[in-house]
C-alpha cells in the first residue's frame, strides 16, 4: 500500500495494538507507532498525514464517546472498519489476594460481573495495557494490592502472571482506520454525525428519509453536545455509501458524514 504510519493507543500490549499488528501485515504497513491517548493519535494523523486505528465501539460496553466528539473535531476521512474480538484475563500474581483492579473503562464495564464477584475495587486508567504496566510498577516497588484487566501479550510483556481467563462470551470491539488514503473500495457503511430541531416529530422526519429510500439502519444513538444544556446530536449508521445521501432532502442538520468498508470478521482473520 505504501509507507504509512499507524498510530494506536498504547502503551504496548493493548487490544488497540494487537488489532494494529493485523491491520499492518494486511495492508502492508511500514511503522507502528502507540500514543499515550486518542486525541494524540488524530493529531499524528492529520499533522503527518498517516494512518490512526480507533476503537469506536464494544457490543457488550458500547460505544466510546471520546471517539465521536474527536470525529467532529479533526474530521478525518475513514477508510476501514472491522470487529476484533477480545480476550480479558486477570492479570497479577498468583500468590497474592489484591484488592483492586486496574484497566481501561471499556474493559471494567465488559467485566461488571466478574469484578463484582470477585469483589474487586476498579480503578479506570488510559489502557489495558497502561494497566498492566501499572501493576508491574506496584509489585517492583513491594505492593501488592492490586490486579489489571488485559490480554495475554501484556502479561508476557511485562512478565506477569495470568490468574484466569474471564469468561465473557462473543466479546467483539469495532476498530476504524482513519487517515486521508483510498485503502479499499466499495464502501458500504456510514456513519453520520447530526442534529434535529428540538421539538415534537423532528428526529421521525429525519429518519423517514431512510425508510422512504429503503435504507437500512445499522445503529442509532445519542449523545450530549458539549457546553450545551440537555441538547443532543445523533450518531447513525446505515448500509450503503453516502451517495445514498440528499441534504437538500434531509430533515436535520448533518455536521460530519463518513462512508467506509466495513470487514467484518472474516476477511481480516484468513
Amino acid at each position: 500500500m505504501g509507507s504509512y504510519k499507524l498510530y494506536y493507543l498504547g502503551p504496548r500490549g493493548s487490544f488497540s495494538e494487537e488489532a494494529s499488528l493485523v491491520i499492518k501485515k494486511l495492508y502492508n504497513l511500514d511503522e507502528l507507532i502507540y500514543r499515550n491517548n486518542f486525541n494524540e493519535i488524530f493529531e499524528g494523523v492529520i499533522k503527518n498525514k498517516d494512518l490512526g486505528l480507533l476503537p469506536i465501539e464494544n457490543n457488550h460496553s458500547g460505544s466510546v464517546r471520546e471517539i465521536y466528539y474527536l470525529l467532529l473535531e479533526y474530521k478525518p476521512k475513514i477508510s476501514v472498519g472491522f470487529d476484533f474480538p477480545i480476550e480479558l484475563y486477570l492479570i497479577g500474581k498468583n500468590n497474592i489476594e489484591a484488592k483492586y483492579v486496574y484497566s481501561h473503562s471499556q474493559a471494567l464495564e465488559q467485566a461488571f460481573n466478574y469484578i463484582n464477584k470477585k469483589s474487586l475495587i476498579s480503578i479506570h486508567v488510559s489502557s489495558t495495557s497502561e494497566a498492566v504496566k501499572k501493576v508491574k510498577e506496584e509489585y517492583e516497588k513491594g505492593l501488592y494490592y492490586s490486579y489489571a484487566i488485559g490480554n495475554k501479550r501484556s502479561a508476557r510483556l511485562f512478565n506477569l502472571d495470568i490468574i484466569e481467563k474471564l469468561d465473557i462470551d462473543n466479546n467483539f470491539t469495532r476498530f476504524i482506520l482513519i487517515g486521508d488514503h483510498d485503502i479499499e473500495e466499495d464502501n458500504n457503511k456510514t456513519l453520520l454525525i447530526f442534529k434535529v430541531d428540538n421539538k415534537p416529530g423532528s428526529l421521525y422526519k429525519f429518519l423517514e428519509y431512510f425508510y422512504d429510500n429503503k435504507i437500512n439502519l445499522s445503529k442509532i444513538e445519542s449523545i450530549p453536545i458539549r457546553n450545551g444544556t440537555w441538547e443532543y446530536l445523533f450518531i447513525l449508521e446505515y448500509e450503503g455509501d453516502k451517495s445514498l445521501i440528499d441534504k437538500e432532502k434531509i430533515n436535520g442538520e448533518i455536521f460530519y458524514i463518513e462512508d467506509y468498508k466495513y470487514l467484518g470478521i472474516k476477511k481480516y482473520m484468513e
